[in-house]
Protein backbone atom coordinates (compact mmCIF):
# COMPACT_ATOMS: atom_id res chain seq x y z
CA UNK A 1 0.00 0.00 0.00
CA UNK A 2 3.02 2.32 0.08
CA UNK A 3 6.65 2.66 -0.95
CA UNK A 4 9.81 4.03 0.60
CA UNK A 5 12.67 5.11 -1.64
CA UNK A 6 16.03 6.63 -0.82
CA UNK A 7 18.61 8.13 -3.15
CA UNK A 8 22.37 7.58 -3.27
CA UNK A 9 22.76 10.76 -1.25
CA UNK A 10 20.42 9.40 1.46
CA UNK A 11 17.29 11.48 0.82
CA UNK A 12 14.19 9.51 1.85
CA UNK A 13 10.96 9.69 -0.16
CA UNK A 14 7.63 8.05 0.65
CA UNK A 15 4.32 7.58 -1.15
CA UNK A 16 1.09 5.61 -0.84
CA UNK A 17 -1.17 4.92 2.14
CA UNK A 18 -0.60 7.18 5.15
CA UNK A 19 -3.45 6.17 7.44
CA UNK A 20 -1.22 5.96 10.52
CA UNK A 21 1.53 8.41 9.61
CA UNK A 22 3.72 5.61 8.25
CA UNK A 23 5.10 7.88 5.51
CA UNK A 24 6.87 9.99 8.16
CA UNK A 25 5.87 13.33 6.62
CA UNK A 26 4.29 14.70 9.80
CA UNK A 27 0.73 14.02 8.66
CA UNK A 28 -1.67 11.08 8.70
CA UNK A 29 -4.88 10.07 6.99
CA UNK A 30 -4.32 11.42 3.48
CA UNK A 31 -2.60 9.26 0.87
CA UNK A 32 0.37 10.53 -1.13
CA UNK A 33 0.11 9.78 -4.85
CA UNK A 34 3.50 11.34 -5.58
CA UNK A 35 6.73 10.61 -3.66
CA UNK A 36 7.22 13.16 -0.86
CA UNK A 37 10.56 13.83 0.86
CA UNK A 38 10.86 13.01 4.57
CA UNK A 39 12.70 16.17 5.54
CA UNK A 40 13.42 15.44 9.21
CA UNK A 41 16.04 12.76 8.45
CA UNK A 42 18.96 12.50 6.04
CA UNK A 43 21.73 10.12 5.03
CA UNK A 44 19.37 7.13 4.90
CA UNK A 45 21.06 3.84 3.95
CA UNK A 46 18.37 1.26 4.75
CA UNK A 47 14.57 1.26 5.05
CA UNK A 48 11.80 -1.21 5.80
CA UNK A 49 8.01 -1.06 5.62
CA UNK A 50 5.51 -3.21 7.51
CA UNK A 51 1.75 -3.12 7.97
CA UNK A 52 1.11 0.49 9.00
CA UNK A 53 4.66 1.28 10.19
CA UNK A 54 8.15 2.05 8.84
CA UNK A 55 11.73 1.67 10.11
CA UNK A 56 14.85 3.40 8.73
CA UNK A 57 18.53 3.89 9.62
CA UNK A 58 21.07 6.49 8.47
CA UNK A 59 24.77 6.30 7.67
CA UNK A 60 25.61 7.21 11.27
CA UNK A 61 23.81 4.03 12.35
CA UNK A 62 20.89 5.76 14.09
CA UNK A 63 17.62 3.85 13.75
CA UNK A 64 14.16 5.49 13.55
CA UNK A 65 10.57 4.27 13.34
CA UNK A 66 7.18 5.85 12.69
CA UNK A 67 3.54 4.89 12.13
CA UNK A 68 1.24 2.59 14.10
CA UNK A 69 2.58 1.54 17.55
CA UNK A 70 0.36 -1.46 18.37
CA UNK A 71 2.12 -4.65 19.55
CA UNK A 72 5.40 -2.74 19.94
CA UNK A 73 5.82 -2.29 16.18
CA UNK A 74 7.84 0.90 16.67
CA UNK A 75 10.18 -0.44 19.37
CA UNK A 76 9.72 2.55 21.67
CA UNK A 77 8.81 0.57 24.78
CA UNK A 78 4.99 0.60 24.58
CA UNK A 79 2.08 -0.12 22.28
CA UNK A 80 0.95 3.52 22.39
CA UNK A 81 -2.45 2.53 23.71
CA UNK A 82 -4.58 4.97 25.73
CA UNK A 83 -8.19 5.41 26.79
CA UNK A 84 -9.73 8.07 24.59
CA UNK A 85 -13.07 9.79 24.18
CA UNK A 86 -16.03 7.63 25.19
CA UNK A 87 -13.74 5.21 27.03
CA UNK A 88 -12.56 3.72 23.75
CA UNK A 89 -9.03 2.47 23.23
CA UNK A 90 -6.96 4.61 20.89
CA UNK A 91 -3.33 4.62 19.75
CA UNK A 92 -0.78 7.41 19.77
CA UNK A 93 0.74 7.25 16.29
CA UNK A 94 4.12 8.64 15.28
CA UNK A 95 3.87 10.76 12.14
CA UNK A 96 7.58 11.66 12.02
CA UNK A 97 10.70 9.51 12.43
CA UNK A 98 11.53 8.95 16.11
CA UNK A 99 14.84 7.44 17.13
CA UNK A 100 14.71 4.07 18.88
CA UNK A 101 16.41 4.59 22.25
CA UNK A 102 17.28 0.91 22.79
CA UNK A 103 19.53 1.04 19.71
CA UNK A 104 21.36 4.24 20.60
CA UNK A 105 25.09 3.58 20.84
CA UNK A 106 24.98 0.85 18.21
CA UNK A 107 25.61 1.44 14.51
CA UNK A 108 22.68 -0.14 12.66
CA UNK A 109 23.57 -1.15 9.10
CA UNK A 110 20.40 -2.90 7.92
CA UNK A 111 16.71 -3.12 8.84
CA UNK A 112 13.99 -5.34 7.40
CA UNK A 113 10.29 -5.45 8.24
CA UNK A 114 7.77 -8.26 8.15
CA UNK A 115 4.05 -7.61 8.30
CA UNK A 116 4.14 -6.96 12.07
CA UNK A 117 7.79 -7.17 13.17
CA UNK A 118 11.27 -5.81 12.49
CA UNK A 119 14.80 -7.21 12.49
CA UNK A 120 17.88 -4.96 12.69
CA UNK A 121 21.57 -5.72 12.12
CA UNK A 122 24.52 -3.63 13.27
CA UNK A 123 27.94 -3.27 11.63
CA UNK A 124 29.40 -5.96 13.89
CA UNK A 125 26.78 -8.55 12.91
CA UNK A 126 24.65 -8.40 16.05
CA UNK A 127 20.86 -8.67 15.77
CA UNK A 128 17.77 -7.12 17.40
CA UNK A 129 14.07 -7.88 16.84
CA UNK A 130 10.82 -6.32 18.05
CA UNK A 131 7.07 -6.15 17.41
CA UNK A 132 4.43 -8.87 17.25
CA UNK A 133 5.84 -12.18 18.48
CA UNK A 134 3.39 -14.75 17.09
CA UNK A 135 4.84 -17.98 15.61
CA UNK A 136 8.25 -17.28 17.15
CA UNK A 137 9.12 -14.74 14.44
CA UNK A 138 11.23 -12.67 16.88
CA UNK A 139 13.47 -15.62 17.71
CA UNK A 140 13.38 -15.27 21.50
CA UNK A 141 11.95 -18.75 22.13
CA UNK A 142 8.37 -17.62 22.79
CA UNK A 143 5.37 -15.88 21.22
CA UNK A 144 5.57 -12.73 23.33
CA UNK A 145 5.42 -9.26 21.76
CA UNK A 146 8.55 -7.15 22.22
CA UNK A 147 7.74 -3.49 22.86
CA UNK A 148 11.41 -2.48 22.77
CA UNK A 149 14.14 -3.43 20.30
CA UNK A 150 15.44 -6.58 22.03
CA UNK A 151 18.81 -8.28 21.61
CA UNK A 152 18.61 -11.65 19.93
CA UNK A 153 21.02 -13.29 22.35
CA UNK A 154 21.99 -16.02 19.89
CA UNK A 155 23.92 -13.39 17.92
CA UNK A 156 25.31 -11.43 20.87
CA UNK A 157 27.57 -14.05 22.44
CA UNK A 158 31.09 -12.93 23.31
CA UNK A 159 34.37 -14.80 22.64
CA UNK A 160 34.85 -17.60 25.14
CA UNK A 161 37.78 -17.14 27.53
CA UNK A 162 40.06 -20.07 28.32
CA UNK A 163 39.68 -21.31 31.89
CA UNK A 164 42.96 -21.12 33.82
CA UNK A 165 42.90 -24.86 34.50
CA UNK A 166 42.46 -25.84 30.82
CA UNK A 167 45.38 -26.84 28.61
CA UNK A 168 45.61 -24.46 25.64
CA UNK A 169 46.21 -27.43 23.29
CA UNK A 170 42.73 -28.82 24.03
CA UNK A 171 40.81 -25.56 24.33
CA UNK A 172 38.46 -24.86 21.45
CA UNK A 173 36.76 -21.54 22.22
CA UNK A 174 33.30 -20.82 20.91
CA UNK A 175 33.51 -18.00 18.37
CA UNK A 176 30.99 -15.15 18.36
CA UNK A 177 27.97 -15.89 16.17
CA UNK A 178 27.34 -12.98 13.82
CA UNK A 179 25.32 -12.33 10.64
CA UNK A 180 26.22 -10.49 7.42
CA UNK A 181 22.74 -10.30 5.90
CA UNK A 182 19.19 -10.30 7.26
CA UNK A 183 15.70 -10.47 5.76
CA UNK A 184 12.21 -10.50 7.25
CA UNK A 185 9.37 -12.48 5.72
CA UNK A 186 5.74 -11.89 6.58
CA UNK A 187 5.96 -14.08 9.71
CA UNK A 188 9.62 -15.10 9.90
CA UNK A 189 13.25 -13.96 9.76
CA UNK A 190 16.29 -15.14 7.80
CA UNK A 191 19.97 -14.51 8.38
CA UNK A 192 23.20 -15.29 6.49
CA UNK A 193 26.54 -15.58 8.28
CA UNK A 194 30.06 -14.95 6.95
CA UNK A 195 30.32 -18.53 5.64
CA UNK A 196 27.12 -18.29 3.60
CA UNK A 197 25.18 -20.46 6.04
CA UNK A 198 21.50 -19.62 6.51
CA UNK A 199 19.58 -19.24 9.77
CA UNK A 200 15.79 -19.28 10.05
CA UNK A 201 13.15 -18.66 12.71
CA UNK A 202 9.37 -18.12 12.64
CA UNK A 203 6.97 -19.76 10.19
CA UNK A 204 6.21 -19.60 6.46
CA UNK A 205 3.25 -21.99 6.35
CA UNK A 206 0.35 -21.71 8.82
CA UNK A 207 -0.14 -25.48 9.01
CA UNK A 208 3.54 -26.08 9.75
CA UNK A 209 5.47 -26.03 13.03
CA UNK A 210 7.02 -22.73 14.08
CA UNK A 211 10.75 -22.41 14.72
CA UNK A 212 10.99 -20.42 17.94
CA UNK A 213 14.67 -19.44 17.86
CA UNK A 214 17.44 -19.19 15.22
CA UNK A 215 18.40 -22.53 13.66
CA UNK A 216 20.47 -23.52 10.65
CA UNK A 217 18.18 -24.01 7.65
CA UNK A 218 18.89 -27.56 6.48
CA UNK A 219 17.33 -26.99 3.06
CA UNK A 220 20.33 -24.86 2.05
CA UNK A 221 23.02 -26.89 3.78
CA UNK A 222 26.17 -26.95 1.67
CA UNK A 223 25.25 -23.88 -0.36
CA UNK A 224 27.17 -20.62 -0.08
CA UNK A 225 24.21 -18.23 0.05
CA UNK A 226 24.82 -14.54 -0.71
CA UNK A 227 21.33 -13.02 -0.80
CA UNK A 228 17.91 -14.01 0.53
CA UNK A 229 14.39 -12.51 0.61
CA UNK A 230 11.00 -13.77 1.71
CA UNK A 231 7.35 -12.89 1.09
CA UNK A 232 4.19 -14.29 2.68
CA UNK A 233 5.10 -17.96 2.35
CA UNK A 234 7.68 -18.14 -0.48
CA UNK A 235 11.44 -17.52 -0.35
CA UNK A 236 14.12 -16.66 -2.93
CA UNK A 237 17.90 -16.76 -2.57
CA UNK A 238 21.09 -16.39 -4.62
CA UNK A 239 23.85 -18.95 -4.14
CA UNK A 240 26.99 -19.39 -6.24
CA UNK A 241 25.71 -19.56 -9.86
CA UNK A 242 22.13 -20.48 -9.00
CA UNK A 243 18.83 -18.82 -8.15
CA UNK A 244 16.88 -20.94 -5.67
CA UNK A 245 13.23 -20.59 -4.68
CA UNK A 246 10.62 -22.54 -2.74
CA UNK A 247 7.17 -22.08 -1.24
CA UNK A 248 4.01 -24.08 -0.50
CA UNK A 249 0.84 -24.00 -2.59
CA UNK A 250 -0.94 -21.80 -3.51
CA UNK A 251 1.56 -19.59 -5.33
CA UNK A 252 1.20 -16.93 -8.02
CA UNK A 253 4.26 -17.66 -10.17
CA UNK A 254 6.75 -16.03 -7.79
CA UNK A 255 8.91 -19.18 -7.76
CA UNK A 256 9.81 -18.72 -11.42
CA UNK A 257 9.80 -22.40 -12.43
CA UNK A 258 8.03 -21.73 -15.74
CA UNK A 259 4.73 -22.68 -17.31
CA UNK A 260 5.55 -26.36 -17.77
CA UNK A 261 6.99 -26.98 -14.31
CA UNK A 262 5.67 -27.21 -10.78
CA UNK A 263 3.74 -24.24 -9.41
CA UNK A 264 4.97 -24.78 -5.85
CA UNK A 265 7.68 -26.60 -3.94
CA UNK A 266 8.08 -27.31 -0.24
CA UNK A 267 11.81 -27.96 -0.76
CA UNK A 268 14.52 -25.73 -2.21
CA UNK A 269 14.64 -25.85 -6.01
CA UNK A 270 16.74 -24.17 -8.69
CA UNK A 271 15.22 -21.76 -11.21
CA UNK A 272 16.66 -23.43 -14.30
CA UNK A 273 16.03 -20.49 -16.66
CA UNK A 274 18.69 -18.53 -14.74
CA UNK A 275 21.10 -21.35 -13.97
CA UNK A 276 24.80 -20.47 -14.37
CA UNK A 277 24.20 -16.74 -13.88
CA UNK A 278 25.55 -14.42 -11.21
CA UNK A 279 22.56 -13.12 -9.26
CA UNK A 280 23.44 -9.77 -7.72
CA UNK A 281 20.29 -9.07 -5.70
CA UNK A 282 16.94 -10.69 -4.91
CA UNK A 283 13.69 -9.32 -3.52
CA UNK A 284 10.25 -10.73 -2.82
CA UNK A 285 6.90 -9.07 -2.20
CA UNK A 286 3.68 -10.67 -0.97
CA UNK A 287 3.43 -12.94 -4.03
CA UNK A 288 6.01 -11.78 -6.58
CA UNK A 289 9.79 -11.99 -6.85
CA UNK A 290 12.63 -10.01 -8.43
CA UNK A 291 16.24 -10.86 -9.24
CA UNK A 292 19.01 -8.68 -10.70
CA UNK A 293 21.31 -10.63 -13.03
CA UNK A 294 24.94 -9.69 -13.73
CA UNK A 295 25.22 -9.32 -17.54
CA UNK A 296 28.85 -10.43 -17.42
CA UNK A 297 30.15 -14.02 -17.66
CA UNK A 298 27.46 -15.02 -20.12
CA UNK A 299 24.59 -13.73 -18.00
CA UNK A 300 23.37 -11.43 -20.75
CA UNK A 301 23.08 -14.28 -23.25
CA UNK A 302 21.01 -16.29 -20.79
CA UNK A 303 18.51 -13.64 -19.77
CA UNK A 304 18.10 -12.36 -23.33
CA UNK A 305 16.51 -15.72 -24.14
CA UNK A 306 13.74 -15.13 -21.60
CA UNK A 307 10.28 -13.87 -22.55
CA UNK A 308 9.82 -10.13 -22.01
CA UNK A 309 7.19 -8.94 -19.55
CA UNK A 310 6.05 -5.70 -21.17
CA UNK A 311 2.82 -4.33 -19.64
CA UNK A 312 1.44 -0.93 -20.71
CA UNK A 313 3.32 1.93 -19.07
CA UNK A 314 1.32 3.95 -16.58
CA UNK A 315 1.97 7.10 -18.57
CA UNK A 316 0.01 5.62 -21.51
CA UNK A 317 -3.11 4.95 -19.44
CA UNK A 318 -5.84 7.64 -19.74
CA UNK A 319 -6.70 9.45 -16.48
CA UNK A 320 -3.64 7.90 -14.80
CA UNK A 321 -3.54 10.12 -11.70
CA UNK A 322 -7.29 9.86 -11.16
CA UNK A 323 -7.22 6.06 -11.32
CA UNK A 324 -4.30 5.83 -8.88
CA UNK A 325 -6.00 8.22 -6.45
CA UNK A 326 -9.23 6.19 -6.53
CA UNK A 327 -7.33 2.93 -5.96
CA UNK A 328 -5.46 4.37 -2.99
CA UNK A 329 -8.68 5.84 -1.51
CA UNK A 330 -10.43 2.48 -1.83
CA UNK A 331 -7.48 0.65 -0.24
CA UNK A 332 -7.32 3.14 2.63
CA UNK A 333 -11.05 2.80 3.30
CA UNK A 334 -10.86 -1.00 3.37
CA UNK A 335 -7.79 -1.15 5.65
CA UNK A 336 -9.28 1.50 7.92
CA UNK A 337 -12.44 -0.53 8.45
CA UNK A 338 -10.40 -3.65 9.18
CA UNK A 339 -8.19 -1.78 11.67
CA UNK A 340 -11.25 -0.44 13.50
CA UNK A 341 -12.63 -3.95 13.84
CA UNK A 342 -9.28 -5.13 15.23
CA UNK A 343 -9.09 -2.25 17.71
CA UNK A 344 -12.57 -3.01 19.02
CA UNK A 345 -11.00 -5.99 20.85
CA UNK A 346 -8.55 -5.90 23.74
CA UNK A 347 -5.52 -5.26 21.53
CA UNK A 348 -3.81 -8.54 22.35
CA UNK A 349 -5.36 -10.79 19.72
CA UNK A 350 -3.23 -12.90 17.42
CA UNK A 351 -2.44 -11.57 13.98
CA UNK A 352 -5.11 -12.45 11.42
CA UNK A 353 -3.62 -14.61 8.68
CA UNK A 354 -4.38 -13.54 5.14
CA UNK A 355 -7.20 -15.70 3.76
CA UNK A 356 -5.88 -18.60 1.71
CA UNK A 357 -7.19 -18.93 -1.84
CA UNK A 358 -8.08 -22.62 -1.79
CA UNK A 359 -9.38 -22.53 -5.37
CA UNK A 360 -5.76 -22.62 -6.55
CA UNK A 361 -5.25 -26.04 -4.96
CA UNK A 362 -5.49 -29.17 -7.07
CA UNK A 363 -8.19 -31.78 -6.42
CA UNK A 364 -5.53 -34.05 -4.89
CA UNK A 365 -4.36 -31.27 -2.54
CA UNK A 366 -7.94 -30.37 -1.59
CA UNK A 367 -8.76 -33.98 -0.73
CA UNK A 368 -5.59 -34.34 1.33
CA UNK A 369 -6.38 -31.19 3.33
CA UNK A 370 -9.99 -32.29 3.89
CA UNK A 371 -8.88 -35.76 4.94
CA UNK A 372 -6.45 -34.26 7.49
CA UNK A 373 -9.36 -32.21 8.89
CA UNK A 374 -11.61 -35.30 9.11
CA UNK A 375 -14.03 -34.01 6.48
CA UNK A 376 -15.68 -35.67 3.45
CA UNK A 377 -13.48 -35.93 0.37
CA UNK A 378 -16.18 -36.72 -2.21
CA UNK A 379 -17.53 -34.27 -4.77
CA UNK A 380 -16.34 -31.99 -7.57
CA UNK A 381 -13.45 -29.52 -7.17
CA UNK A 382 -15.74 -26.54 -6.53
CA UNK A 383 -17.52 -28.45 -3.75
CA UNK A 384 -14.23 -29.56 -2.21
CA UNK A 385 -12.88 -26.01 -2.27
CA UNK A 386 -16.02 -24.58 -0.66
CA UNK A 387 -15.95 -27.27 2.05
CA UNK A 388 -12.30 -26.50 2.89
CA UNK A 389 -12.93 -22.74 2.80
CA UNK A 390 -15.82 -23.10 5.27
CA UNK A 391 -13.66 -25.25 7.54
CA UNK A 392 -10.78 -22.73 7.53
CA UNK A 393 -13.15 -19.86 8.37
CA UNK A 394 -14.58 -21.77 11.34
CA UNK A 395 -11.06 -22.67 12.48
CA UNK A 396 -9.96 -19.01 12.26
CA UNK A 397 -12.90 -17.85 14.40
CA UNK A 398 -11.97 -20.36 17.10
Amino acid sequence: TRQQLFTKTGTLYACGSNEFGQLGTGQSGSNNVNPSPVSTVSGIVTAGAGRGFSVIANKAGSCYSFGFPKDGLLGHGSDGKFLGVGNKWEYSIETRPREIEALMGFKIAKVSCGSLHTIALDVEGRVWTWGFGGYGRLGHGDNKNQMTAAKLEHFHNEPEQKPASTNAMFFRPQRPRRLKKIAAGSRCCWGIDEHGRVYFWGITKSSGEATMYPKFFEGLSGWNVREIASGYSSTICASEDSLITWGPSPTSGELGYGEGDAKSSTVTKKVMDLEETNILKVAMGYNHALAIVDPGDGGKKIYEKLAIFDPPELKDIPNRDELIAKALASSSSTSGSKRKREEAGDGDEEEEDEEEDVTKLSVKELKARLKDAGLRVSGKKAQLAQRLKTHLKKKAKK
